[in-house]
């Protein structure tokens, strides 16, 4: 009953086991779903498939004993081998009272860290829960750049991480409320909001890092919100001697030219900031020496000291886009950028 009560506040997506018996699935009655080796790794949603590596006490054909056991987990394309390594790199795995002395569990392990290296923005450590007598005070990483949390007691240690899971859930909470509120604000055109947003820098900046880390939650609203935004400043542009508009507009989309990276940025957000800075781009100069009537002075002087910290792939992206879309003032201030590097 008390391991259920832990099973209850961890909520594991998933249970990978080597062990034939079914004490996971009598804790964890009415939620788990066992799974032998030959069953895919899946379960109905809100149930915790509970997967038996080496077969259960329910299928004696499916148990692993014997050497010769193993040969054909490593059969090319075997379904087993594959998915487990595929689970652990796209997770974050915690090992339970088990040494990675299997051949089967260390290959996939092995596997897990050689595919897809490229970083993914989701964390898929491995980290092993290592019984000793006298445990270290602090975690490790082990030759295979594992983490190893050395423990005396697993029930003290479950409850240590069910504590801090907790404790993380509450900020996460904390910071998710915060967040729509902003979203609210974003939502509900108010004008102080809109001014500031205009205005201040900072506060540009610090729309573009949430959005970066909450980009499901507020992209839409963000979106609309820098459109008002936008249109308002640009409105301004028509009246007499507002050339000083035009720079204001730029700053406020190469903000997020160079802050927001490229690969984060949404397909709507990137066409937006497009086409506004072709929009804005027929009021800047082509060289900060040569100002044409109907051209702002100030706006040039940003384009040119600002372009230098556009990313090389955000650059890029835009002047394909610029291309395709026939996007002229975009393309041609590109053009030059692009074949300069």
């Amino acid at each position: 009953m008390e391991f259920r009560e832990l099973f209850d506040i961890l909520n594991p997506s998933w249970i990978v086991t080597t062990n034939y018996d079914l004490v996971l699935e009598t804790i964890l009655t009415g939620k788990s779903k066992s799974l032998s080796p030959m069953n895919y790794l899946s379960a109905p949603k809100n149930i915790i498939p509970i997967y038996h590596l080496h077969g259960t006490r329910l299928d004696s054909e499916s148990i692993i004993i014997t050497q010769e056991d193993y040969i054909p987990l490593f059969r090319p394309n075997e379904y087993r081998q594959n998915k487990l390594a595929m689970t652990i790199r796209e997770s974050t795995t915690l090992i339970l009272g088990y040494g990675l002395g299997d051949v089967n569990v260390l290959s996939a392990v092995d596997w897990s860290k050689n595919i897809y290296t490229e970083e993914n923005e989701y964390p898929y450590e491995i980290v092993q829960a290592l019984w000793t007598a006298t445990p270290r005070e602090d975690a490790y990483r082990d030759e295979n750049g594992n983490i190893i949390i050395e423990i005396s007691d697993l029930e003290q240690f479950l409850n240590d991480l069910i504590v801090y899971i907790v404790e993380k859930q509450k900020e996460y909470d904390t910071e998710l409320a915060q967040l729509n509120k902003l979203i609210g604000r974003l939502e509900g055109e108010n004008e102080d909001f809109i001014e500031s947003f205009i205005d201040n820098r900072k506060i540009r900046l610090t729309l573009i890092e949430l959005l970066s880390r909450f980009e499901h939650h507020m992209i839409s609203s963000y979106i609309q919100f820098l459109t008002v935004c936008i249109n308002r400043v640009w409105e301004k542009t028509y009246e007499n001697g507002a050339f000083q508009m035009y720079d204001k507009y730029l700053n406020i989309i190469l903000d997020i030219i160079i802050n927001y990276e490229y690969k984060k940025m949404s397909p709507r957000l990137f066409q937006l900031i497009a086409q506004s800075l072709d929009r804005v781009l027929k009021y800047v100069s082509a060289s900060t020496s040569r100002r044409a009537f109907g051209e702002s002075w100030s706006a040039t002087e940003s384009w040119h000291s600002r372009k230098k910290d556009i990313s090389q792939e955000m650059l890029n992206q835009l002047y394909h886009y610029s291309k395709q879309n026939i996007l002229d003032n975009l393309y041609r201030r590109l053009k030059v950028l692009v074949a300069e590097d």
